[in-house]
């Protein structure tokens, strides 16, 4: 098994109506991230948790990405995550639900680039 590890760093992308919000006065949001693998047999885990605003929010997920059971040309793809501001009561429910939004768009941009790397190795 193969684990690699980073730190990525993104623009934040809440708008400007939330960043009134003291904590979310940052230009990035800092995580850190895993891949662990397993060549020969293509299977793949993915961690990521915030290194962001650690002390006020959650914000993780979990992939697996291996063969399909039934068809082992199909790639299985397994995703849990959680995101919780949950110490800000009402505006933190809205955090969530729009981060949830942005992460689903950014979910699908790396199952691209997941597919060109598997691809090329």
């Amino acid at each position: 098994m193969e684990c690699l590890s980073w730190i990525s760093v993104w623009d934040n992308c809440f708008p400007s109506f939330f960043q009134r919000l003291s904590f979310l006065q940052t230009k990035t949001i800092r995580f850190y991230e895993e891949i662990w693998s397993q060549w020969k047999e293509n299977r793949h885990w993915i961690r990521r948790r915030n290194l962001s605003w650690e002390d006020d929010a959650e914000i993780g997920r979990l992939v697996y990405v291996g063969p399909h059971e039934h068809n082992s040309s199909w790639t299985y793809w397994e995703e849990t995550g959680v995101i919780s501001f949950a110490s800000f009561g009402s505006i933190g429910y809205a955090l969530e639900m729009y981060l949830k939004r942005k992460l689903k768009t950014k979910s699908y941009e790396e199952i691209k680039y997941l597919e060109e790397a598997l691809s090329k190795h």
